[in-house]
């Protein structure tokens, strides 16, 4: 054999050598590129989580501040003294004053930057925090404002969810009128879509094609995270978290009772 020969048959089989360990790199990557994807994805979740437990501490501290009222969801326009938080959204920025975690822990860092929440932009001459509008602003969170029936009373407060439409004294929710503070939803992942992001409301109709606007978000493996009253932190489906099962509905109300 020649050696001319014997050198196209060294590079043939070095050839098939580098194809198989292409195709060797190819299935391993295949194998671990859904695997770091889903690890990244579970770690924003967990820093989401965090952001509503540091949301929990700004509850205990608020509502110890404001004669056990938590913070309810939008200032009526022309409703009291304050004309900063009039006609705006105002539980994130009552809670950020108390609270030392910053505006960053309302931003769910699963969402696209263009819906979180930012110190710079003021909104018709509303300087931040008080730079939410209603029905138009983008935000990652929701504020159980209704419960599972808007305008409609508990036995004991004016809604059943933690306070919707802020116009005076008597709209806001005492912590003694939560029942279960440890089974009560506050707040939720939003679906951001910049059209009442600030608030959810589990009992609007959808279904799980089509959901409505206002139910929890799904960006966390179908799912949501939660808070609960009592500070603590879970996860649950999107279809479990608005479905007319009398467990799930009354964690919505303040009396919790399924309504």
């Amino acid at each position: 054999m020649s050696p001319s020969t014997l050198a196209r048959r060294n590079l043939a089989f070095t050839l098939i050598e580098l194809l198989v360990v292409i195709a060797i790199i190819a299935i391993l990557a295949g194998m671990l590129l859904p695997a770091l994807s889903q690890a990244k994805s579970k770690g924003k979740q967990a820093a989401c989580m965090n952001n509503m437990k540091q949301m929990g501490i700004g509850f205990f501290l608020y509502v110890d501040d404001n004669e056990d009222r938590y913070p309810g969801h939008w200032r009526q326009p022309g409703s009291g003294a304050n004309s900063l938080q009039s006609d705006a959204i105002v539980w994130p920025g009552r809670l950020l004053t108390v609270m030392g975690a910053g505006f960053k822990s309302f931003n769910c860092p699963s969402e696209k930057p263009k819906f979180w929440w930012n110190n710079t932009n003021a909104v018709a001459g509303r300087e931040f925090p008080w730079n939410l509008r209603a029905a138009s602003s983008c935000f990652t969170y929701g504020y159980n404002d209704w419960g599972v029936a808007e305008f409609t009373r508990s036995e004991t407060a004016v809604t059943l969810g933690l306070g919707g439409d802020i116009k005076s004294q008597a709209d806001y929710i005492k912590t003694s009128s939560v029942v279960a503070p440890s089974d009560m939803i506050g707040v939720a992942d939003a679906q951001a879509d910049c059209v009442w992001d600030t608030a959810v409301d589990p009992a609007d109709p959808g279904t799980f094609q089509t959901p409505a606007k206002e139910w929890p978000s799904r960006r966390h493996s179908l799912g949501s995270n939660i808070l609960l009253m009592d500070g603590h932190v879970e996860h649950d489906r999107q279809m479990d978290l608005v479905s007319k099962d009398v467990n799930m509905r009354k964690r919505w109300n303040n009396d919790n009772l399924p309504h």
